[in-house]
């Protein structure tokens, strides 16, 4: 047999992402949270381009105003005639915005500090860890109303607030998945022939180190979600008129025994997008665990 059949009869080898794929399809509770939220995604993408914010989401129609779930408005509408449906999926993108981007921040501050208390140790990271231990005994509401009643109400502030809040979690799961891997050989053979300590720590300790914060960021995702909805809710996130979940929830207060509908379909939506989040976090987490992949 020539060299040519040899390299064809061998079967090619999955590449990593293939890999965590295949262990990932295993979880059938992942598959459908991750189905789920693709058609949340999609729904809130979709509406971006059909509705017109001005008129049907921002607008007023008060002789349309508090009917029940019906064929002309599947989830009824509101105290001022808006299409309740519509405002659920285009507020999507707000919570689904809001719940990234609070992550991507919290996610790229503590993972950075983190990764520095782990990587260099010592008094350094002696002093980062007990800041960390401080601001984690405070606790995550506190800190993030105190951000937003500091700088003002907005989406943005909101974003930064929840980042900030959450930090600290992610700076005692990077330490510690960093410390797992310094000891590492590559790691002594990249300071033996003189690599700097930045391009070691990003570009050869921290790709290691990943699947513990990749994990815990996908279910970060879902908390955020709930903590952004809550300020809303109190008044302390999205303003009005923008859709957002929590603060439709907040507007159908008085309404909650003669429509509850109100209520309903914006608590729904954000029950079944944090139990989809959390069903793909699963699904992650054991996809990226090496002990299960088999």
């Amino acid at each position: 047999m020539s060299k040519n059949s040899k390299a064809a009869a061998q079967p090619k080898r999955k590449t990593q992402g293939q890999l965590i794929w295949h262990q990932f399809k295993k979880n059938k509770g992942a598959v459908i949270g991750l189905i789920a939220f693709l058609a949340i995604v999609g729904l809130a993408i979709i509406a971006l381009f059909i509705v017109d914010y001005d008129t049907q989401i921002a607008g007023m129609l008060i002789k349309d105003k508090l009917q029940k779930p019906s064929a002309a408005h599947i989830f009824g509408t509101d105290h001022l005639g808006r299409d309740v449906f519509l405002r659920v999926i285009y507020g999507a993108h707000y919570s689904l915005l809001i719940g990234f981007l609070g992550t991507g921040v919290s996610v790229l501050f503590g993972t950075l500090i983190g990764a520095i208390a782990g990587y260099f140790g010592g008094k350094l990271e002696w002093f980062i860890m007990r800041l960390v231990d401080v601001l984690m005994t405070i606790p995550t509401m506190l800190m993030a109303t105190c951000v937003v009643a500091a700088f003002g109400i907005s989406i943005t502030n909101l974003i930064l607030a929840i980042g900030i809040s959450t930090a600290p979690h992610f700076a005692r799961t990077a330490r510690a998945s960093v410390m797992t891997v310094r000891g590492n050989e590559y790691v002594e053979a990249a300071k033996a022939i003189g690599t700097s300590d930045f391009i070691i720590m990003f570009k050869h300790v921290m790709p290691n180190a990943l699947s513990p914060i990749i994990v815990q960021a996908t279910n970060r995702v879902a908390t955020c979600i709930i903590a952004a909805a809550s300020f809303s809710f109190l008044g302390l996130g999205v303003p009005s008129p923008l859709p957002e979940w929590g603060a439709m929830l907040s507007d159908a207060k008085p309404f909650m025994r003669t429509q509850p509908y109100l209520m309903i379909f914006p608590g729904l939506a954000i029950m079944i997008t944090v139990l989809a989040i959390n069903l793909i976090g699963d699904g992650l987490r054991d996809a990226l665990d090496p002990k299960l992949k088999r």
